[in-house]
């Protein structure tokens, strides 16, 4: 049967009472809504979630719907079994929706043993067509578009340039701080003033974006290029052991490799492997020999009959 319910407590650990292996992960224990909180909780119902890959728990007193469904041993026992869905939107809070039971209550209720009540989280702007996920603690995932800033009043800062339709994913990691207006206004994404975030664009241009830094010299900056200290100018008189000075050892940093593009890989292939020598590698060798040079046989050297004067002007090749 399903019934809407107020959750109690949240199973997260092994340090809860009612843990009894992983499976227990994400239970809820709850009580009707129409029921106060009781003073034991440990006696209450549970139910599972009904989700698998989203987790989504509640906290503290938040409003769930219930549904039964099969369990474990459905195909044996034919049992069913209470799986709550994610928790009620009743404020449209993302940091909680708590509803506690109002009976013997004075502006306290509890939410956790450590999550507590931040007012300042706002939730989201959505324009047409986007799915937005959004955390407890201003953390968000927007998959949006460049929207038509003519349609509505709050313009955001991707839709100036490119086509309406063009797609654009935002990850947020904490929002805008020290807000003035009201706890449940929306908001939408500021690139300058939230804490980090991440825009992945496709034809958009982010209009009044302040960079982290107004220097280039950083850009393409050389880490490996040497840097040099000042050496104290002292003379070798002035300095005493008391003064414990030791001299810095010059370290050099080789050059940075190329990339893999640019690096001249078998450079020799273009050679054929014979025992034929391509240059000559000897240093006391000349390299040239010309007729101007007065080059002469030794005298011990004997010419055989067959090599004539002509025979040694005959051209060679």
């Amino acid at each position: 049967m399903d019934k809407i319910v107020r959750v109690q407590d949240v199973i997260l650990d092994e340090s809860h009472p009612r843990y009894k292996g992983s499976d227990s992960i994400g239970n809820i224990l709850y009580t009707p809504i129409d029921e106060p909180t009781p003073i034991n909780n440990t006696q209450l119902p549970s139910a599972k979630p009904l989700h698998t890959n989203i987790s989504h728990y509640p906290v503290a007193n938040e409003i769930v719907f219930l549904v039964s469904a099969p369990s474990t041993n459905y195909n044996d026992s034919g049992k069913l079994i209470n799986y709550y869905l994610f928790p009620h939107s009743i404020f449209k809070d993302p940091n909680h929706n708590s509803l506690p039971n109002a009976v013997g209550y004075k502006n306290k209720f509890y939410q956790g043993q450590y999550f507590k009540e931040n007012e300042t989280i706002r939730p989201l702007r959505p324009y047409e067509g986007d799915i937005i996920i959004e955390g407890r603690f201003g953390n968000s995932i927007r998959f949006g578009s460049t929207t038509d800033i003519s349609k509505h009043r709050k313009i955001n800062r991707w839709s100036y340039v490119g086509s309406v339709g063009d797609p654009i994913t935002i990850i947020r990691n904490g929002q805008t701080r020290n807000i003035s207006k009201p706890n449940f206004e929306s908001i939408v994404e500021n690139i300058t003033s939230d804490l980090s975030s991440i825009y992945l664009c496709s034809n958009q241009q982010m209009s009044e974006f302040t960079p982290a830094s107004l220097h280039s010299n950083s850009y393409g900056h050389n880490i490996f290029e040497e840097t040099t200290t000042q050496e104290p100018d002292h003379p070798n008189e002035s300095i005493s052991s008391e003064d414990n000075i030791t001299e810095d050892i010059p370290l050099n940093t080789p050059n940075p490799l190329p990339v893999e593009e640019l690096q001249k890989l078998e450079e020799l292939d273009k050679f054929y492997n014979t025992d034929t020598a391509y240059y000559d590698i000897a240093e006391t060798e000349k390299q040239i020999i010309s007729i101007m040079d007065g080059s002469s046989l030794p005298t011990s050297y004997i010419v055989p009959d067959t090599i004539t004067t002509n025979f040694l002007n005959q051209q060679i090749g």
